[in-house]
């Protein structure tokens, strides 16, 4: 039988060992598409974006020693094609709309965790990412999550199985239904890192 993805796609960003190869491509930034969703499109850009904002989420700046390889970059993917499945029958089947009040909360948790918001917008800036981007990221997770609810209440699972179950039931169904086609994957191009003072040493002398 395939793998049932449909919980690790939800969980991945907490799942995913913070473990990856060094990154030695320092091109320019060109962004591309790398995924079409029922024709909506995830840019590389948005990926790369994505993938930055779960190792902040989970360590902060710290977690940024750990560069991005493909093997991360695909399970990324796999996470934001969910959500945005979600998301987008949130609006269309259930009249979703987004709670902003509930956006600009997390926002302003995350800018906290990161060190304040001064601290935040620089690191943003550094990854490729904009506020604006990261509030598209924690709306449309929002969206996905009351989607998912949603979709648990409407569902009427065979007698005995668990709600572990049905959820993989439901979104691999939601897969399934859905068109999707996927571009090579690129790694983002090396993110400069700021500089830090030398420390002040004393010169070593001989002893007279």
């Amino acid at each position: 039988m395939g793998t049932r993805i449909g919980t690790f796609l939800l969980c991945v960003w907490m799942a995913f060992p913070l473990v990856a190869q060094p990154n030695k491509n320092k091109g320019v930034f060109v962004d591309g598409v790398v995924s079409v969703v029922n024709q909506k499109v995830i840019t590389h850009s948005e990926l790369w974006g994505q993938s930055y904002l779960m190792l902040l989420q989970r360590g902060g700046e710290d977690a940024l020693v750990r560069t991005i390889d493909e093997d991360y970059l695909k399970a990324v993917l796999q996470f934001m094609t969910m959500q945005k499945l979600l998301a987008d029958l949130g609006r269309k089947k259930y009249d979703l709309i987004a709670d902003e009040g509930n956006v600009e909360k997390n926002y302003k948790v995350l800018s906290e965790y990161l060190g304040g918001k001064e601290k935040a917008q620089r690191l943003f800036q550094r990854l490729h990412l904009s506020p604006e981007l990261v509030r598209a990221f924690i709306r449309r997770d929002n969206m996905a999550s009351r989607t998912l609810a949603a979709m648990r209440k409407d569902d009427t699972p065979v007698l005995g199985t668990s709600a572990q179950d049905q959820t993989m039931n439901l979104l691999d169904s939601l897969l399934a239904n859905s068109d999707i086609t996927n571009q090579p994957i690129k790694l983002p191009p090396s993110v400069a890192q700021p500089k830090k003072q030398p420390k002040n040493e004393k010169a070593k002398t001989d002893a007279p």
